[in-house]
């Protein structure tokens, strides 16, 4: 994801965002009899997963409210592979993300909206009467140190390819460097024969 969503999104996941995704119930069964886990953990099969996602016209609704720029269904600020739709929508499907405070607030508690929503800095806004905010650390945001490692590791292989490149263009010179040692040598032997 866009890193400026990573704090909301990982407080729209909460613990959801360490769930086992597995493409069927009888996948998860075989984990939690065989895996030989060494703590509790829940497991998320695709094919069962059954999410609430917020309606579009709601959204609509939202962005309306506050400006298009400046609220998002979580769901849409990420990108994930088609196979795991379900799981995504499961955590990410039933909660708006805005950039401000006042923005979600006004979101949040509109009749034509109502539904949760969290700020960039992860304070929560809840129809249902909860507000959650305060002190959080925000240098350990998982999914910034997850796209950290992503940048990394695709930095890494442009790295790799480009070092493999230098290597190659490097072994033309020495030959190059080597053929004209050859053929200068010969010169030399050629000139000094003549003299």
């Amino acid at each position: 994801p866009d890193t400026q969503y990573a704090m909301a999104l990982e407080v729209a996941a909460g613990g959801r965002l360490y769930n086992v995704v597995t493409d069927n119930e009888d996948t998860s069964a075989l984990l939690i009899k065989h895996g030989q886990l060494r703590r509790r953990y829940v497991m998320i099969p695709l094919n069962k997963i059954r999410s609430n996602v917020i309606d579009r016209e709601v959204v609509n609704n939202a962005k309306r409210l506050v400006g298009s720029d400046n609220c998002h269904l979580a769901l849409d600020v990420i990108q994930f592979d088609k196979q795991m739709e379900p799981a995504m929508k499961y955590c990410f499907g039933g909660v708006l993300i805005c950039k401000t405070k006042e923005q979600a607030k006004r979101v949040a508690f509109d009749k034509s909206v109502k539904k949760k929503v969290i700020t960039l800095e992860g304070d929560v806004y809840d129809p249902a009467g909860t507000l959650t905010g305060g002190s959080r650390n925000t240098s350990r945001c998982v999914l910034k140190e997850l796209s950290a490692c992503k940048q990394a590791r695709s930095d890494l292989t442009l790295y790799k390819d480009q070092y493999r490149q230098v290597e190659g263009e490097l072994s033309k010179m020495s030959r190059s460097a080597q053929q004209f040692e050859e053929l200068s040598g010969q010169l030399r032997l050629k000139k000094h024969e003549r003299d």
